[in-house]
């Protein structure tokens, strides 16, 4: 009687956890990421460890990440086994925004070229290293490896080169908007490449060279609703809110 009892509660468990982790995933695929934080609490995600498993704890710190809460990201990303790249990647990160620039030069060991230069180019500009960074910018552009962060170079080379009073607060939005880009454990098949978004946004800036305002903010309004990049949607809305 007893084992059926009990086999009865395991069961309903791990029905209730399964379903976590299904709702857990379709959340963050809809950026619901206050949803995820305000549902389910770091203790029930650990204490349900076996149930989540890492990909649901990944999930999880990263929609803690998405939300500007890092301290409890890196609590949450300290449960994973797992030490694949990607996770690497957030702890990184994580670091980077709670400006532990020191335990961040550490983690950048982990990484392979040509990723590790635009790692350290982030580091250097956040320090101030100009020189530095700009060439370690220019080693990860010009080289034909595989390359995770292609798009974020390429936006700020272009800023650093064309517009370089927007340059800061790009550096700011990839630090919190790089990381949710993408995410690999649980890629969209719709999602689109940011590039596409890259070539529109660069040309709003040309327009807004050229003040031609208003054609800007119409192309700038279109971004911020339909842009699949973050960084992109952010970086539009900062620019849309200085034209007004």
């Amino acid at each position: 009687m007893y084992k059926v009892i009990l086999f009865f509660f395991i069961s309903i468990s791990f029905c209730f956890s399964s379903e976590d982790l299904i709702k857990i995933t379709q959340l963050f695929e809809e950026r619901k990421f206050a949803d995820i934080a305000s549902n389910y609490s770091l203790e029930y995600i650990i204490s349900n460890k076996e149930f989540f498993t890492d990909t649901g704890i990944y999930i999880y710190s990263k929609a803690l990440f998405a939300l500007e809460d890092f301290t409890n990201a890196l609590k949450a990303i300290k449960n994973i086994e797992n030490q694949s790249e990607e996770i690497k990647k957030l702890r990184f990160f994580i670091f980077l925004n709670l400006n532990n620039i020191t335990t961040a030069k550490k983690e950048i060991i982990n990484f392979k070229e040509p990723d590790k230069s635009f790692l350290n180019s982030l580091i250097s500009f956040i320090e101030n290293d100009i020189k530095n960074a700009t060439n370690y910018l220019k080693q990860y552009i010009e080289s034909e490896d595989d390359k995770n962060f292609n798009f974020e170079a390429l936006l700020l080379d272009y800023t650093l080169n064309f517009k370089k009073d927007l340059f800061p607060k790009t550096i700011e939005v990839i630090l919190k908007k790089s990381i949710i880009e993408s995410t690999p454990l649980i890629e969209s098949k719709t999602k689109k490449s940011p590039l596409n978004d890259f070539i529109i946004y660069k040309k709003c800036l040309s327009l807004i060279k050229e003040n031609k305002k208003e054609e800007a903010k119409n192309i700038l309004s279109e971004l911020i609703k339909n842009s699949d990049s973050l960084i992109i949607k952010n970086l539009s809305s900062y620019e849309y809110q200085q034209l007004n």
